[in-house]
């Protein structure tokens, strides 16, 4: 038995708009990993500063005589944040 189309196309969009109506609505904001490699003395303000930014800090260790800080933030909030 073949099936063109119109029997098809109806039946797929069908489908989906039933499962995307029981699944409901969510919003996803895309998230950006950064690294930032600060001294020991400017630690506290570079913290502070990626968790005014939303920020959430992953992991922070020491090398050397630098402070590597590891966070994820929403890439709204990274705009005229420098490189």
């Amino acid at each position: 038995m073949h099936r063109g189309p119109a029997q098809t196309i109806p039946a797929s969009r069908s489908g989906v708009y039933g499962a995307m109506v029981l699944a409901g609505r969510i919003l996803l904001e895309p998230f950006q990993k950064v690294t930032v490699n600060v001294p020991q003395d400017v630690l506290s303000g570079a913290t502070r500063e990626l968790q005014r930014r939303r920020g959430e800090i992953l992991d922070m260790t020491n090398v050397g005589d630098l402070q590597t800080v590891v966070a994820k933030i929403p890439v709204a909030e990274m705009f005229g944040f420098a490189s």
